[in-house]
């Protein structure tokens, strides 16, 4: 029997042309995972210092304290409830870090009032937050452009 051969030869394995799309397609796909996951790590950011700020009220507001504290560090230090909410957290002097947000007490004309903002907005949050005994959480509005680290801190209270 005779072989019949092909008059094109045949190829195996991609295109340069093949290639260059499947590494487009492949960079589009890690383009947008790191965009997402930035995304999630923010929220994520967001909803733990929320927690916080919550669970700060609820200690100020407990009849945990003999006297109110005189500060947040005072606070934090006073109540063994906050524990798990603090575990990860660092001070910087009388500010509280805790996944990419800063938080501090502040005395304004409503009373004591918890404030938290990202350290670096937009990277670890774009929202702030307010925290009071009369209004309890809220978010905190930036009619002046974002709040982000110790040189754009909410100025409330001063």
């Amino acid at each position: 029997m005779p072989h019949l051969h092909s008059p094109h030869p045949s190829r195996r394995g991609l295109s340069a042309m093949g290639v260059a799309t499947l590494l487009a397609v492949f960079a589009v796909v890690i383009v947008i995972t790191i965009s997402s996951l930035r995304g999630i790590a923010i929220q994520e950011n967001e909803s733990h210092v929320q927690a916080l700020l919550e669970a700060l009220g609820k200690s100020w507001s407990s009849e945990v304290h003999a006297a109110p504290p005189e500060s947040l560090k005072q606070l934090a230090e006073s109540d063994a409830s906050l524990e798990r909410e603090l575990n990860d957290s660092r001070w910087s002097g009388e500010n509280l870090f805790r996944h990419g947000y800063l938080v501090k007490l502040v005395e304004t004309s409503e009373g004591p009032t918890f404030v938290a903002w990202p350290s670096s907005h937009p990277n670890t949050g774009t929202r702030s937050f307010t925290w009071s005994p009369e209004t309890g959480l809220q978010e905190l509005e930036t009619p002046k452009g974002p709040f982000s680290g110790l040189e754009h801190a909410p100025k409330l209270g001063d």
